[in-house]
């Protein structure tokens, strides 16, 4: 049954990263290429990248770019691309995500969505943390990961 347990979830994972790849497929269908070209294009620059990321782990370990600036002086390839989505994307797309849903999303949408009825204590709570707690804490934890603190 292990055999069988891995092999499901590489086919898993291969379908997963075909669905990763279809919002730039879909850009680039918007820009007049076809369907079966911009999938060859986005899944040979994807794996174009993913080589690259393996090679940070042999052959370029000791290649470290960007060793003119402080936090990624010490990183190769990986841990830079590694540096950037947990500490630079993440928290932006926290406090967007938090921006988004607290001020632009109509409250009778988010109701409806997180199921409690509008004037409930629960969707208050939730609309405060959401609006005003959540954009602060995310907003203190991106200051504290610039300056180090």
């Amino acid at each position: 049954f292990g055999v069988l347990f891995f092999l499901l979830l590489t086919f898993a994972a291969f379908t997963s990263s075909l669905a990763m790849l279809e919002p730039a497929i879909a850009w680039f269908e918007d820009k007049g290429l076809s369907r079966r070209r911009t999938s060859w294009i986005t899944g040979i620059g994807a794996w174009a990248v993913g080589l690259i990321m393996l090679l940070s782990f042999n052959v370029l370990s000791d290649f470290k770019p960007l060793s003119f600036i402080g936090p990624l002086a010490d990183k190769n390839l990986f841990g830079i691309m590694d540096f950037i989505v947990a500490n630079v994307m993440l928290p932006i797309n926290a406090l967007m995500l938090a921006l988004f849903m607290g001020w632009a999303i109509e409250r009778k949408t988010v109701s409806h969505q997180i199921d409690y009825p509008l004037g409930s204590a629960g969707f208050m709570i939730w609309q405060f943390s959401t609006k005003y707690i959540a954009p602060v804490c995310i907003t203190v934890v991106i200051y504290m990961m610039i300056f180090g603190l």
